[in-house]
């Protein structure tokens, strides 16, 4: 009980380390651990149970919404890594945007930012692949290949940056120093090329929230 309390009171005393911004970085590194220090089963079962897809070659099981679409995925996709340098990149991205993000509107309304954007990009994204899979194309079958990662979360937080500092995600890339500044433009550029639907569908979500979400709108926190 001694250590619950004293938890307790360093979580009021230390906001720096206790925070919204901190604890979705602690969310992804645990995944992260979850997800590839295992054996190779245990690391499928993430893959297939987080990642998002809309798979047609499960259609024919009874129940269709919880083998097909996985509701779930909606949101645990961007939560979800299995490479060390994506997540690192990832946790660089979230602590860099996300502090000075979460000291203007507030740590409830960033949580509320990056959790919407998550569902709804990821409901955004399944529903392009359904479109895709099962109108225009009813003869192909669905790729395995899952979408997760937090890509989208990411996009949005570059969109909301801007908004409130005028900086734009290149001129926020360049501010890095020596060999980080390689490698964040280099991932960066893998990240748009290779999960460019993460990417559109984040910064889709991202701006309707920043222009018409009531707690969200970035004319709120713009004197």
């Amino acid at each position: 009980m001694d250590n619950l309390r004293q938890l307790k009171a360093d979580f009021y005393k230390y906001p720096e380390i206790y925070n919204s911004v901190t604890f979705i970085n602690f969310v992804l590194f645990t995944i992260f651990c979850l997800s590839s220090t295992g054996t190779k089963s245990e690391s499928v079962w993430w893959e297939e149970e987080w990642g998002l897809s809309y798979d047609t070659t499960v259609q024919k099981y009874h129940n269709y919404i919880m083998d097909t679409l996985k509701p779930w995925t909606w949101l645990c996709h961007s939560f979800m890594m299995n490479n060390f340098l994506s997540m690192s990149y990832a946790m660089i991205l979230v602590h860099c945007l996300g502090h000075p993000i979460a000291a203007t509107i507030g740590s409830k309304n960033l949580w509320q930012y990056v959790l919407l954007t998550s569902v709804f990009s990821g409901i955004l994204m399944q529903a392009g692949q359904f479109g895709y899979y099962s109108l225009y194309h009813q003869n192909k079958i669905s790729p395995t290949e899952k979408q997760f990662g937090p890509w989208d979360v990411c996009t949005a937080l570059f969109l909301m940056n801007y908004y409130l500092y005028h900086v734009n995600p290149i001129s926020f890339l360049l501010s890095f120093n020596g060999w980080l500044k390689y490698a964040c433009l280099v991932g960066q550029l893998c990240i748009c090329y290779f999960d460019w639907q993460p990417t559109v569908a984040g910064l889709g979500v991202g701006y309707l929230l920043c222009q018409f979400h009531p707690a969200l709108r970035v004319k709120n926190f713009i004197k």
